[in-house]
């Protein structure tokens, strides 16, 4: 699942180096599975709450043991490959092209200046992210990840009802910053209250990992009418959700209260056709084994290394080859190098780098440990 939805959001950037802005038609026709590049982040941060969770429920997790793994899983490849990100930056941001959309162009726009490039190596602040836009649901993600062992604590508390409401308060307080814009978020959702916002998300993701046996078990039961009906219910809520602000926007107006509810409700259609989807694929043997295709799993392995360098590796093979070849060769050599590049990141930086935290992490369970007997 990881694997497909960082291919969506692959294509999306793709079309939007292309064509700028994206008409209704293309937002709506019902292949946009393949492109839906926003609502794959919203699934993202669905999943990482689910994976992230499961440790919990098996044992006591001690918070230094968490975060070490956390560190070495996403900080440090987070790390190297911004830092390749601005090498690719530096060797041809001063080639110019012509042809292309604003979207495009309005990525490495800018100079490179110290107080940017530190506040991309901190990764947690509130910054501009145009040379590489994708960085900021990694800000979040590891914003998320230092809190995440407070949210467990109430996860295993509580039952699921005063879970979702908590979360659905800390959501609540994210729609603060839409209305009174009291923190800046650089356009790229940012701030503190979008942090708030988006841990919502973890929290579902954290809920469907604890009560996982009981809602397989209750969808295995259902007839095959009703999943099908289930299924392409979660599709429009996951696919569709983003068409509430143009609806308003028709019936209403811009002006409209409703508009100012839109991100807030958007994501939220969005995360019940996310966690939708992926129930149901949990739930049935033959989609598990037909997701388990090799090619796939191997995709899945590598979605954070592809989510990472993409749109860097898109930025320079279009600036070398645009207009200069077919553009489907220009396509194919692209994505050939983003495959590429992210397997051998995937082999050589955050395989060790995960090796290298799980040890970590081990040798301090274990101090703690001594020094409790």
């Amino acid at each position: 699942m990881r694997g497909l939805v960082a291919v969506s959001v692959i294509i999306w950037h793709t079309m939007l180096i292309l064509i700028e802005p994206i008409s209704t038609l293309i937002r709506i026709a019902p292949i946009n599975i393949f492109y839906a590049g926003n609502e794959g982040v919203i699934f993202f941060f669905i999943l990482s709450g689910f994976v992230m969770s499961l440790p919990f429920f098996k044992k006591d997790i001690e918070y230094s043991e968490f975060l070490i793994k956390r560190f070495f899983r996403i900080y440090i490849p987070y790390l190297l490959m911004i830092l390749f990100t601005f090498l690719l930056y530096f060797l041809f941001k001063d080639i110019q092209i012509n042809g292309l959309t604003g979207w495009y162009y309005r990525k490495w726009d800018t100079p490179l200046d110290v107080k940017t490039f530190l506040e991309y190596i901190g990764s947690i602040g509130i910054y501009p992210t145009s040379y590489n836009p994708v960085i900021w649901s990694l800000i979040h993600e590891m914003r998320i990840s230092i809190i995440f062992p407070i949210i467990m604590i109430m996860i295993k508390k509580y039952n699921w009802k005063k879970s979702l409401s908590i979360g659905f308060m800390l959501y609540l307080v994210g729609q603060l910053n839409e209305w009174f814009h009291i923190q800046e978020s650089h356009g790229a959702h940012l701030s503190l209250f979008d942090t708030s916002h988006y841990m919502y998300f973890f929290i579902i993701g954290a809920l469907m990992a604890k009560h996982k046996d009981e809602l397989i078990n209750a969808v295995k039961k259902y007839s095959v009418t009703k999943k099908v009906v289930l299924t392409v219910i979660a599709f429009l809520f996951y696919l569709y959700s983003r068409f509430y602000a143009w609806i308003v926007r028709v019936l209403f107006g811009t002006d409209s209260i409703l508009m100012d509810f839109s991100y807030s409700i958007i994501d939220l259609g969005v995360c019940i056709g996310a966690s939708m989807l992926i129930i149901l694929v949990l739930s049935s043997k033959k989609i598990q084994n037909r997701l388990s295709n090799p090619i796939l799993v191997l995709t899945g392995n590598l979605s954070y290394s592809l989510y990472m360098l993409h749109i860097p590796i898109l930025l320079v093979v279009f600036r070398l080859l645009y207009g200069k070849i077919s553009l489907i060769i220009v396509i194919f050599v692209a994505y050939a190098l983003i495959f590429s590049l992210s397997y051998l990141t995937y082999k050589y930086i955050e395989i060790p780098s995960m090796k290298i935290g799980k040890n970590l992490a081990t040798k301090r369970a274990k101090s703690l440990q001594s020094k409790t007997v």
